[in-house]
């Protein structure tokens, strides 16, 4: 059976289509980039959780720009760093949307973020209430080499 976003992806049996399945299993930062009021882009570095079934899920703070961006606008992308030179690119287009009643956080997110959710927020609690906002983006394609 195909999961729903296996036909978004490059095919994984070529070298790209492995590179694109390893980054989203090992990256740890990716850029979300929304559209402001102005028409501007507004890239932001998240943490996000990859799902073939659901796509990125990224938390945020509900008062903050890309959640009113994506309300407004709800076509983003979502990048990876290049690597070296540019020679490891990976864009991803989407739809975004601003979820309402879903689990406060994914197992799935805080076990790949639990060091820096204690360092950094104050454990996964102090999280939850800092980004209460639950943003999915659903790619509809991929680009790069």
């Amino acid at each position: 059976m195909t999961r729903p976003l296996e036909r978004v992806l490059p095919d994984a049996s070529g070298e790209y289509g492995a590179r694109v399945r390893r980054r989203l299993a090992r990256e740890r930062v990716v850029w979300l980039s929304t559209v402001s009021d102005a028409g501007f882009p507004e890239p932001n570095p998240v943490w996000f959780h990859w799902d073939e079934d659901d796509g990125f899920t990224v938390y945020n703070d509900t008062g903050s720009r890309r959640v009113r961006n994506i309300r407004a606008r709800p076509e983003v992308t979502l990048h990876f760093d290049g690597g070296e030179f540019g020679r490891d690119i990976v864009v991803f287009r989407g739809r975004a949307e601003v979820l309402v009643g879903v689990p406060p956080t994914l197992p799935g997110f805080l076990a790949k973020y639990a060091d820096d959710i204690d360092r950094i927020m104050g454990g996964p609690t102090a999280f939850r209430v800092g980004h209460p906002s639950v943003v999915r983006v659903r790619p509809v394609g991929v680009r790069g080499r």
